[in-house]
């Protein structure tokens, strides 16, 4: 991660300086155990985050991470993807505070390059409402992965 210093953040709606760069988040959940997926859809992402981290032989650093919640504004609910992968960056080596646990664009300096979300049935919303989530939080890249052809006939869609 970026010292603040060096970190500063800017969106249409919000600019984030040194100040102010690292909100309150005591009242955030980070985790909630909640999500109910299915083998396939974790046998992908898990397919997916390994491999990079197996063949990937460049010096840039990058975090790969499935369904780790992506926090784009202050008061707005976390983003979970099921597959994301941000480049120059890294992991705080502590993972267990808070502010590390997650996916905080106000810490990485910026959102992910690349978000995947895998269908594995229809109330996913991936071409909908999912889209433009991940459009309002600045994902340059998105990409459905639907192998079963449920919303597309098309098995991987990119945007």
């Amino acid at each position: 991660m970026k010292s603040s210093e060096e970190i500063v953040f800017h969106a249409p709606h919000e600019t984030w300086t040194d100040e102010d760069i690292r909100p309150d988040i005591s009242h955030i959940e980070t985790e909630d155990d909640a999500l109910v997926d299915n083998i396939f859809s974790e046998k992908q992402m898990r397919l997916l985050t390994e491999t990079l981290y197996a063949s990937w032989h460049r010096e840039q650093p990058f975090l790969a991470m499935a369904d780790v919640g992506l926090f784009y504004a202050r008061r707005k609910p976390a983003l979970v993807p099921d597959v994301m992968l941000s480049l120059d960056v890294e992991a705080a080596e502590d993972w267990f505070p808070k502010e590390n646990r997650s996916y905080f664009t106000w810490e990485f300096g910026k959102p992910p390059e690349v978000v995947i979300e895998i269908v594995s049935n229809f109330r996913g919303e991936e071409l909908g409402t999912t889209m433009e989530k991940y459009a309002t939080a600045y994902v340059p890249y998105y990409v459905v992965y639907d192998p079963r052809a449920k919303l597309r006939r098309a098995a991987v869609t990119p945007f």
